[in-house]
């Protein structure tokens, strides 16, 4: 079930602070922020500037004092600064502070919240102890949402049965995806190895920028963000309606870098979740899998679209694959993986992917003719992978 995580602190202004958690990411462009600054309504030349230690994401949970502001209905806004001193768009929430009542006398009890005007859906939610300060962080079902853009609406119950205003924010509900394969070269016990992760070798970068994939988009992380990492994978969907052998690049959708984790799962830059694409799906969407150094490979039939997720496993015959075993490989009885040694990333294994290696062989780090993935270029990656696997080829439609 899909669900949209939600993050939000709420209080009741009755006191002379407000207490704010705000969360500043520079993470696309690998920038720090180094200091942020608020103001009320449209007071700017009443902000407060606030310096602090470079950070690339930065959680803002504070106190602000409030004192001399009037009782009723205000604005807030922030915005974070960077070490270019360029700044980020400004973040407005509404506030309301009542002078009539004092923090020790109301808590927060109950919220509820619904989508656009469905009023009649109204989910209800009871607080266990109730709460001056309350950090709503909770999984809220979407997935019996259409895709497609909602406005998503929030309200806080007090003690004396009162209701804050309605917080609105906006989303889109894009297709996440589901999707399972295993490498060969690093395939050991119905798990993946994770050496390169395990050695800091993984890049931070996505390595597809180069032929053939040209993939010039700046997938990038700060750090690795999960220790069950084994490699970068790029994603690409292709949509037909005359079946597998028409779904040629011509018909991309979509492509997106994303990590392959040890159980042949695959998920998004933050290591956990599932992948998403802002793509309007249709029932006709196939899915590549590529690797820098494994052959490609394409889903044989289309994949199945259920509750805003689209999920297939690659991993449970050659019947998945199209174009069969041709370019797919048997790695244990029962399971298929992705076939290693594509050194020249041509997507035909033979002698080239042999003097690819030889060129490198003795080198150590992140490397396309390490056809094991453990960091180093050895005899192992010609003569288990490169040699066994030859007149292998990807049977990816061009």
């Amino acid at each position: 079930m899909k669900s949209l995580i939600i993050l939000a602190n709420i209080l009741l202004l009755y006191s002379s602070n407000l207490s704010s958690q705000v969360i500043g990411n520079m993470s696309e462009q690998l920038n720090n922020i180094i200091s942020y600054e608020y103001w009320f309504d449209g007071n700017y030349n009443e902000k407060v500037a606030v310096s602090i230690t470079p950070e690339n994401q930065f959680y803002l949970i504070d106190n602000i004092n409030i004192d001399e502001l009037p009782g009723g209905m205000h604005i807030f806004n922030i915005r974070f600064e960077d070490e270019e001193n360029k700044y980020s768009s400004t973040m407005s929430q509404f506030i309301f502070k009542n002078n009539n009542i004092t923090t020790a006398d109301n808590l927060i009890t109950s919220y509820r919240y619904w989508f656009d005007d469905k009023q009649d859906s109204i989910i209800h939610k009871y607080l266990q102890t109730p709460s001056y300060q309350y950090p709503l962080l909770d999984s809220i079902e979407i997935g019996t949402l259409d895709l497609g853009n909602y406005y998503f609406h929030i309200q806080f119950q007090d003690t004396a049965s009162n209701w804050s205003g309605v917080l609105t924010s906006e989303f889109l509900h894009n297709p996440s995806f589901v999707l399972n394969v295993f490498l060969e070269g690093t395939f050991d016990n119905m798990l993946m190895k994770t050496d390169l992760n395990n050695s800091n070798l993984l890049q931070l970068e996505q390595p597809f920028n180069t032929p053939p994939w040209n993939y010039d988009e700046n997938d990038s992380v700060v750090i690795i963000p999960n220790t069950e990492i084994v490699d970068w994978i790029l994603i690409e969907l292709r949509e037909s309606v005359e079946g597998p052998d028409s779904a040629t690049s011509d018909t991309r959708l979509a492509r997106k870098a994303a990590f392959l984790l040890n159980d042949g799962s695959i998920v998004g830059l933050d290591g956990h979740s599932k992948p998403e694409f802002e793509i309007t799906v249709s029932s006709n969407v196939y899915a590549v899998i590529w690797h820098r150094n494994h052959l490609g490979i394409m889903s044989a039939y289309e994949l199945p679209f259920n509750e805003g997720v689209l999920s297939f496993d690659f991993t449970t015959g050659t019947d998945k694959v199209f174009g069969g075993d041709i370019g797919y490989k048997e790695l244990v009885p029962g399971i298929w993986g992705m076939v290693s040694g594509d050194g020249d990333t041509n997507s035909t294994i033979d002698i080239g992917d042999k003097d690819a290696w030889s060129l490198k062989a003795g080198e150590s780090g992140y490397k396309n003719e390490d056809f094991n993935l453990n960091g180093e270029v050895a005899n192992p990656d010609k003569n288990d992978y490169s040699l066994p696997n030859d007149g292998k080829e990807s049977q990816v439609p061009d």
